[in-house]
C-alpha cells in the first residue's frame, strides 16, 4: 500500500461536505484502490461522509470565530464589545432625546427685574408619563412674557449604591437596566466615600494618585462603572470605602415628544406675587437612542482607531464629531485647520437641539480639536424634498399597496441615514426607485423641489419660525437669501444682492418663486437668518449649504393608475 501522508487527506481550502467528499476519496481510492464502489451504498463511503459532515461542522465553527476576530465581518454584540475594549474604544450608551422648551408668564414683566427660572426644572407631558429636565436656567427679561429658549433632556435623576471597594485593581460596578429605563451616556457622578471622583473617556492618561472613573457598556448592554490599576492607570478606590453613584434614568428612543406636548410642569417655580407660568416645545424632540448597537460600532471604531484622539484633517473633524452620543451624520466647513464649522444631524433625522450642539462642541474643543483652532457648531437644516409623481402599474396589484410600497422606498432611500450634509439630489434616482418595484410599468415626476431651509448666521440667535407656504417654477436657478431684522417684527428681504423692502412678521409673503409667513420669535434688531432656493424641476441639484436633503413619507405625492 502507498503511503499518503495526513496532510494529504484534506487540504485547508475544503470547507463544504462536497469538496471534503472529494479529497477523501481520491486518497482513499488511492489506499484502497480495490474498492472500486465510491457510492453511499459501501459502509466504508458511509463512514467517510459522517467525518465529512462533522468536519464540515468543525470548519463552519473555526470560521465563525476566525471572523469575529475582525470589526468588518463581525456578527455578535459581544465582539463588537471586546474590540472595543481592545483598542479602547468607548461605546456610547442611551442618549435622551432633547427639545427647547419656553416659558410663558400669564401678563408681562413689569417688575423692573429679570425672573428667573432656574436650571433642572422638570417639565412632562400631559399625563406625565415623559419627563424632560432642563439643563440650565434663564431670565425673562422686563417687558416680556416669555423666556428665549431653554434645553431640556429626556431624563430623571437617580442614586445608586454600588457597594464597598474591595481595595483590588480593576473593579468594576454593573448597573443593571430594567427596560425600558436606561442610563445616559456619561451622565454618571461617582462618590467614593462621599468624595466626588471625576469621569473620563479612558485611563490611559490617568496617574495612580487622579480620582478618576469610566462609564462603559458591556455585552448585556448594562450600564459599568470601572476604576484603575494603581499603577500607571488610575487611583484604586481604598479597600472598604463605600462607592455610590448618580445617574441619569431616560427612555432613550421610547422618549419621543412631539411639538407641544411638554404643557406640565412638575415643581412650583418662585414667581413674584399675582404671575404664573407656562411652559411649552414649539418643536419635536430630536436624537434620542438606545445604546449602540453593532452596526454604529463597525462604523465608529475604525475612525476612533485612525483619527487617535486628535482631529487634523476634515474628515477627522467629520468623524469625531460622528462620534458623540446622538449625533448620526455630522459635516465639516474647513478653513485650513484654524476655523471648522461642525453641522450635525442628531440620531433620528429633525433639527439638532441646544444640548446636543453643546455636547459636540464640549467634545470638540476640550478633547478633539487642534490648538488654536476656533470651532463653531450648528444644526444641520433638514431639506425637505418634495416629489410629485404619476405612476402606472400592472393590473394585478392593488393600488393602495404599491403606493404605500413606493412611499417607504423614495422615503427610504433619501433618508438621514443614506444622504450626505450639502448633498445632490438627481431626478433620475427617483425614477429607479419607483421603476424598481415589479408591479410599476412607467412613471412621470411632474413636480419636484427641495423646500428653503432657513439658519441663523451665528449661533445664539432665536428659533427661525415661519409657515413655508409654496415656491414655483419661477426658480430657475440657485438663489441666495437673508431675512435681516429692524425690530422684533420688521425685517429686510435680500435675495442674492438686491434689497426687497421690509416686511413684518405674521404676515403671508408672496414674492416671485417663493411665498412665506414670517412668525414673531422674540428677534432682536441685527438678528440675521440665510437660506438658499433651487431650480423648480431640475434634473440634478447640488446643494450649496450644509443641510442634509431628506424626503418624509408625507411629501412623496403619488398618483397611482392602473392596477386594482
Amino acid at each position: 500500500m502507498p503511503y499518503i501522508s495526513p496532510d494529504n487527506w484534506l487540504r485547508y481550502v475544503d470547507r463544504s461536505l462536497d469538496q471534503i467528499m472529494q479529497s477523501l476519496l481520491s486518497t482513499f481510492g488511492a489506499l484502497v484502490p480495490e474498492i472500486t464502489d465510491h457510492t453511499v451504498n459501501n459502509p466504508y463511503v458511509r463512514d467517510l461522509m459522517h467525518f465529512a459532515g462533522m468536519t464540515e461542522q468543525l470548519g463552519y465553527y473555526i470560521d465563525n470565530a476566525a471572523r469575529e476576530h475582525f470589526i468588518d465581518h463581525a456578527r455578535l454584540y459581544s465582539t463588537g464589545i471586546s474590540l472595543s475594549k481592545l483598542l479602547d474604544y468607548r461605546v456610547v450608551g442611551a442618549v435622551p432625546y432633547g427639545v427647547n422648551v419656553k416659558f410663558v408668564l400669564n401678563q408681562a414683566n413689569n417688575t423692573g427685574l429679570g425672573i428667573v427660572i432656574p436650571a433642572g426644572i422638570p417639565v412632562a407631558t400631559e399625563d406625565g408619563t415623559i419627563t424632560y429636565t432642563t439643563t440650565s436656567s434663564t431670565t425673562i427679561p422686563v417687558g416680556a412674557t416669555s423666556s428665549p429658549d431653554v434645553p431640556a433632556l429626556q431624563y430623571k435623576t437617580r442614586m445608586h449604591s454600588l457597594g464597598n471597594s474591595t481595595g483590588l485593581p480593576d473593579q468594576e460596578f454593573v448597573i443593571p437596566e430594567v427596560a425600558p429605563i436606561k442610563v445616559a451616556h456619561n451622565s454618571a457622578v461617582v462618590l467614593v466615600n462621599g468624595v466626588p471622583w471625576t469621569l473620563q473617556d479612558t485611563l490611559a492618561y490617568s496617574l495612580p494618585t487622579d480620582n478618576h472613573f469610566v462609564q462603559d457598556i458591556n455585552e448585556d448592554r448594562d450600564t459599568v462603572i470601572y476604576f484603575g490599576n494603581g499603577f500607571p492607570y488610575g487611583k484604586i478606590p481604598p479597600t472598604g470605602q463605600a462607592i455610590t453613584v448618580s445617574v441619569q434614568q431616560t427612555l432613550g428612543s421610547e422618549g419621543y415628544v412631539g411639538a407641544n406636548e411638554l404643557t406640565n410642569i412638575l415643581t412650583s417655580i418662585i414667581l413674584p406675587p399675582g404671575f404664573t407660568v407656562t411652559v411649552d416645545n414649539a418643536f419635536q424632540a430630536t436624537g434620542g437612542a438606545d445604546s449602540e448597537d453593532l452596526e454604529s460600532i463597525k462604523r465608529h471604531l475604525p475612525a476612533s482607531f485612525r483619527i487617535m484622539r486628535r482631529a487634523v484633517t476634515r474628515r477627522d473633524y467629520k468623524d469625531a464629531a460622528e462620534q458623540v452620543a446622538g449625533v448620526a451624520r455630522a459635516g465639516v466647513y474647513f478653513s485650513c485647520g484654524k476655523s471648522v464649522e461642525i453641522y450635525v444631524v442628531p440620531v433620528g433625522g429633525g433639527l439638532a437641539s441646544t444640548s446636543l450642539l453643546g455636547g459636540v462642541f464640549t467634545f470638540m474643543d476640550e478633547y478633539r480639536k487642534m490648538i488654536t483652532t476656533k470651532i463653531d457648531v450648528f444644526s444641520a437644516g433638514e431639506a425637505l424634498i418634495h416629489i410629485n409623481a404619476a405612476v402606472n402599474i400592472r393590473p394585478n396589484y392593488v393600488n393602495a399597496t404599491v403606493l404605500a410600497e413606493l412611499q417607504d422606498d423614495v422615503a427610504e432611500f433619501y433618508s438621514y441615514l443614506h444622504q450626505e450634509i450639502k448633498g445632490k439630489i438627481v431626478i433620475g434616482d427617483v425614477y429607479e426607485i419607483i421603476e424598481n418595484h415589479e408591479a410599476v410599468i412607467n412613471s412621470v415626476v411632474t413636480n419636484w423641489y427641495i423646500e428653503p431651509v432657513p439658519r441663523p448666521s451665528t449661533t445664539g440667535l432665536p428659533t427661525f419660525l415661519w409657515a413655508f407656504n409654496s415656491v414655483s417654477a419661477a426658480l430657475t436657478a440657485v438663489e441666495r437669501w437673508r431675512i435681516v431684522f429692524v425690530t422684533a417684527n420688521t425685517f429686510y428681504i435680500i435675495r442674492n444682492s438686491t434689497t426687497l423692502g421690509i416686511h413684518n412678521t405674521g404676515v403671508l409673503i408672496v414674492l416671485p418663486g417663493i411665498s412665506f409667513t414670517v412668525l414673531p420669535n422674540g428677534y432682536s434688531s441685527g438678528n440675521t437668518y440665510e437660506f438658499a432656493t433651487y431650480p423648480f424641476n431640475a434634473g440634478t441639484i447640488q446643494l450649496v449649504e450644509p443641510n442634509l436633503p431628506v424626503a418624509l413619507q408625507a411629501n412623496v405625492k403619488l398618483t397611482v393608475t392602473g392596477g386594482m
